[in-house]
């Protein structure tokens, strides 16, 4: 059938929508694999590398990724793949080439959903390589720049300077912050990182009781204790 590539590219969406996304990984394989001079061929394979990511096996993930960043010119698929290529490579450590993936996204994807990310990940890898004055400054503009409306984001960048307020012992002001992130997203995932934060800024203030109280919220979060 001249049109099999629509028809497996919209089967393989159907299933999707009804929860069936193993079986319709089946689907995207060969539309990626037969049909590259498909209209479809980006829309398949961006799902492939997604599910490889969230799989772990960064190496085809990383090879779908890579194929997606050099075949396609559409913002909307190349955003997410450079996206996922720049992930892929926080996930292995590589903090220089996850930084010129970022990059790469906020010059050549401008108007991206994607941006606020793109720039925390650049940010992330100047922390991750020590640059500490570096990040400082970018965590500090992306800190004024972003609003509530993705709270995880919010809360990781917020806490990553309190962690830089402190290194500068910067106590009163990282104090602050931490305190923020406690008051307006409680159930942060890395909220035991926060209180880790209190904890040392009370332990400067000489406020031992509260230290200690702190300290022990991280000792008995489940992640923390580890």
């Amino acid at each position: 059938l001249p049109q099999i590539d629509k028809v497996l590219y919209n089967w393989a969406w159907m299933l999707l929508e009804m929860g069936r996304s193993d079986e319709a990984q089946t689907l995207f394989d060969p539309l990626h694999r037969d049909h590259r001079q498909s209209p479809y061929w980006a829309h398949a394979t961006l799902p492939l590398a997604q599910k490889a990511y969230e799989a772990e096996d960064y190496a085809r993930a990383e090879r779908l990724a890579a194929e997606l960043v050099a075949e396609t010119t559409h913002p909307a698929i190349l955003d997410r793949a450079l996206y996922l290529s720049g992930q892929i490579a926080l996930a292995g450590d590589d903090w220089p080439r996850a930084a010129t993936l970022f990059e790469r996204l906020l010059a050549d994807c401008p108007q991206s959903a994607l941006r606020p990310l793109a720039e925390y990940g650049i940010a992330e890898a100047s922390f991750r390589q020590n640059d500490y004055r570096g990040a400082a400054q970018r965590f500090g503009e992306l800190a004024h720049a972003i609003d509530q409306s993705d709270p995880v984001l919010w809360a990781a960048v917020h806490l990553r300077v309190a962690q830089l307020l402190s290194r500068e012992k910067k106590w009163e002001e990282a104090l602050l912050t931490a305190s923020k992130i406690v008051e307006r997203y409680p159930e942060f995932e890395e909220r035991y990182e926060v209180d880790y934060v209190v904890g040392r800024c009370l332990s400067a203030r000489a406020d031992f009781q509260g230290a200690r109280q702190a300290y022990e919220r991280v000792i008995e979060s489940e992640a923390g204790e580890k």
